[in-house]
C-alpha cells in the first residue's frame, strides 16, 4: 500500500477552505464560515495541520506510525544521512535508490520486491541515528543496505560519516577489520629484527 499524498503546510488551509475535487466544500463550512485565506488565525491552521497529519499517519501500519510521525515532525532521532526520504511528488518513501512500501496488515516493509519483517529493531535501524536492535535485525538491515545502497555515494563507495550509526553499524558490515595483532607483531618484528 502506498502512502497518501503529502500536502505541503502552506497548502493545508487552502485545501480545507476550497475543498478538493472529491469532497464537498460544505464539509468545512462550520470551521471557515465567511472567512478568506487572509483571515485564518494560527490556531485554526495548527488544528487543520494536526488533522491532516493524523489522517496521513493513520494510513500506516501500527508499528510504522511512530517512525513516520518522528520523520514528519523532524525529530532529532531521525537519520537524515542513511535513513528514508519521503518524496511528495510521487507520494513514496525512498531508501537510497529503492522505494519502501509498508504492509498495512503486518507492518512488514517491502523493498525492491523483498519483504522484511516489521520488527522494532529493523525500523529503528532504518529510521533512527542511534538504534536499538538485535543480531537478526542487523542481518536484515545489511540486506536492506545492499538492496537500497543508501550507504553508498554515486561512485559506489561507502559515503562515510562521523555519525554513530555509520561508524558502529554500517561501516563494520562492509569493511573487513584489520587485525591489530598482526600489524603490531609485524611492526615489532621489523623494528627489532626478529
Amino acid at each position: 500500500m502506498s502512502p497518501p499524498p503529502f500536502i505541503p503546510e502552506e497548502d493545508i488551509a487552502i485545501t480545507y477552505i476550497k475543498g478538493s475535487e472529491n469532497e464537498d466544500v460544505n464539509d468545512y463550512d462550520d470551521v471557515f464560515v465567511n472567512q478568506s485565506n487572509d483571515s485564518i488565525d494560527n490556531s485554526q491552521i495548527q488544528g487543520i495541520r494536526d488533522e491532516v497529519i493524523n489522517e496521513y499517519i493513520d494510513q500506516y501500519p501500527e508499528i510504522a506510525k511512530k517512525y513516520v510521525t518522528e520523520h514528519w515532525l523532524d525529530d532529532q532521532k531521525i537519520d537524515k544521512n542513511d535513513g528514508p526520504v519521503y518524496h511528495a511528488s510521487n507520494s513514496s518513501w525512498l531508501l537510497g535508490k529503492k522505494r519502501i512500501d509498508f504492509n498495512q496488515r503486518t507492518g512488514h516493509m517491502i523493498i525492491d520486491g523483498n519483504q522484511f519483517p516489521g520488527t522494532p529493531g529493523l525500523y529503528q535501524l532504518i529510521f533512527h541515528k542511534d538504534p536499538s536492535y538485535n543480531n537478526e535485525d542487523r542481518a536484515m538491515y545489511k540486506h536492506v543496505l545492499s538492496l537500497s545502497e543508501v550507504h553508498k555515494a554515486a561512485s559506489g563507495r561507502l559515503k562515510g560519516s562521523n555519525m554513530y550509526k555509520y561508524k558502529e553499524i554500517i561501516r563494520p558490515m562492509f569493511y573487513k577489520q584489520r587485525s591489530h595483532d598482526n600489524i603490531s607483531v609485524s611492526w615489532f618484528t621489523k623494528k627489532y629484527d626478529l
